[in-house]
């Protein structure tokens, strides 16, 4: 084996410090930018956070932060498509929560039942905060009688104490066991209805009522009254209530103001606290004569800029692209038309940014107009060539929902006759095709879908 020296030319890409952390933050949502901001400032003494803006705002903020409605497919949708989601979505609803705690609000019934003696009520409260989140049981009473070292005849009379509080269907031990609770206090539990929860719950989900009637052997309008009747039920009982798994509202980046026919872009600068320097802790650094703390002070303060430099870099990209973004969009955001076909590596190419960069300024963010939030991403589709122009997916996809929302439920539309009439508007696309949009939408085939 011989050694040779060589010279060898190659050119790599290195990020520095102050480009990972400017990367970084502009994938961030706002939420986690206040939360590195809180962290940074621990590390670095020169700053401090001032939130006198955020607190003169806040309240009118939170206003637009708490509107969770949907914009998909160049439309909006408040998230409960019937036929979105898995199977057991179908049988679940939606509704507003309240401030008031689930467990508190359990407990407080307890403390004003008569009849119930201290030492039952102590297990009472025992299982109240064995609940998850849904407010469903999911411990065996074995497994918590053996941890309280108390009998299972004592748990067991804990939990029909639970199951008869408010709201009907608490401490439940699985979906059927909800919703006989429910249905046993309204009155209406026949041995169809229970055949159908203890066998049928699966085929309601999948909406089979064929199988259903050959399960229960009654007609199809029984069926459906059954379903009907399960449809009513809530099948989340801390629905509506405060639990330790609430849901944070995300903020949005920016709201989009529509005034006499003019779109402007407003960003959401308001809700992060402003990052300052502790002028006391810089003073007395700057006067220090100890080489150290000079040397401190100047790593210190290169810090603080670079930060600052990445917030501003932050606020500035995502600001250029909302601008484009309604320029662009604009037929969608005056008179609430179609999306129009726009990609994130046309709009990298028109900005002279590269697409990881369009793509991590959008990631989980969203943007209010019009009271209802947008998440970012929607609002990029894919152009399909069509002979007269080109059309994007989100128009298709909205175009089959419509269609499908407007069909007859006995007799749904195949993908065919989908194709054929989005034919009549011009729109050719093939039954594959319409098969794959349809299954992203949620939707399920024709003759799942019919009753």
């Amino acid at each position: 084996m011989e050694l040779k020296q060589a010279l060898k030319q190659e050119q790599k890409l290195i990020l520095t410090h102050e480009m990972r952390q400017s990367l970084a933050i502009l994938r961030m949502t706002l939420h986690e930018v206040e939360t590195y901001l809180e962290d940074a400032v621990v590390d670095n003494p020169l700053l401090e956070l001032d939130y006198s803006a955020k607190n003169n705002t806040g309240e009118t903020e939170d206003v637009n932060c708490q509107v969770n409605v949907e914009i998909r497919n160049g439309s909006a949708s408040d998230g409960r498509n019937e036929e979105r989601g898995s199977n057991r979505d179908y049988l679940e609803n939606t509704g507003k929560t309240t401030e008031e705690d689930f467990s508190e609000v359990l407990c407080e019934q307890l403390l004003s039942r008569e009849g119930l003696d201290d030492f039952l009520r102590r297990f009472c409260i025992y299982l109240i905060y064995c609940l998850d989140e849904k407010g469903y049981l999911r411990f065996t009473l074995q497994e918590l009688a053996a941890k309280q070292k108390t009998s299972l005849k004592i748990m067991e009379e804990a939990l029909t104490v639970v199951q008869d509080l408010e709201p009907t269907g608490v401490g439940a031990r699985n979906l059927e066991e909800c919703l006989v609770l429910q249905l046993h206090k309204k009155n209406e539990l026949d041995m169809d209805m229970k055949n159908l929860l203890h066998e049928g719950l699966d085929l309601l989900a999948k909406r089979e009522y064929k199988k259903i009637e050959e399960l229960l052997h009654c007609r199809r309008s029984r069926v459906m009254e059954l379903v009907d009747a399960v449809c009513k039920l809530n099948p989340i009982p801390s629905q509506g209530y405060k639990t330790t798994n609430t849901i944070q509202y995300q903020v949005p980046e920016a709201e989009i103001k529509v005034v006499n026919a003019e779109i402007t872009v407003e960003l959401n600068e308001h809700f992060l606290p402003q990052l300052i320097f502790n002028k006391d802790i810089e003073t007395l650094l700057h006067k220090s004569q100890k080489k150290d703390d000079l040397a401190y002070y100047k790593d210190r303060y290169v810090n603080a800029k670079q930060l600052m430099d990445c917030l501003e870099n932050r606020a500035r990209t995502i600001e250029r692209i909302l601008q484009l973004i309604v320029k662009i969009q604009k037929n969608f955001f005056l008179k609430k038309g179609p999306l129009v076909p726009m990609t994130m590596s046309k709009m990298a190419a028109d900005l002279d940014v590269s697409i990881s960069t369009v793509s991590r300024a959008v990631q989980a963010k969203t943007i209010v107009c019009d009271r209802k939030t947008i998440q970012l991403r929607d609002m990029f589709s894919a152009p399909i060539i069509q002979g007269v122009g080109s059309v994007s997916r989100n128009t298709i996809k909205d175009k089959i929902k419509v269609l499908v929302a407007m069909e007859n439920k006995e007799h749904p539309l195949a993908d065919e006759q989908i194709e054929k009439m989005l034919a009549q508007d011009n729109i050719k696309v093939s039954r594959r095709v319409i098969a794959k949009y349809r299954e992203e939408l949620g939707i399920r085939s024709s003759s799942k879908r019919k009753r």
